[in-house]
């Protein structure tokens, strides 16, 4: 399966745990959870700082405007959904394919 597939994969499953979500709300959320796929290897509790952050000022500017907030997703929601992402994929793109595909030899002889 090509890495494209593999991520419109594992988005649409991740779309389906938040269906009940608010569209923004949810695009803010794959926003700040797909950058947990990256070299620089940021924490699940520190991008879920980030979101909640961003979703409270979105808030504050839709408060003035007479609009209804976003929903915020809890940490465990937040938390859960990033930790259904493929465990190679995660561990490729924030280690490097080498490093995933020496832990996948390694695990699959078990």
């Amino acid at each position: 399966m090509s890495k494209l597939a593999e991520m419109q994969k594992l988005k649409a499953r991740i779309e389906d745990l938040l269906r009940n979500v608010d569209p923004q709300s949810r695009n803010i959320f794959l926003r700040h959870a797909s950058r947990y796929l990256h070299p620089s290897r940021p924490s699940i509790a520190s991008l879920y700082a980030e979101y909640r952050g961003e979703v409270a000022w979105l808030n504050s500017q839709r408060t003035v405007q007479g609009i209804w907030p976003l929903e915020t997703l809890s940490k465990h929601v937040f938390h859960n959904s990033i930790r259904c992402l493929d465990p190679f994929m995660v561990r490729a793109a924030r280690f490097g394919e080498s490093v995933a595909a020496q832990h996948s030899r390694l695990h699959s002889k078990e």
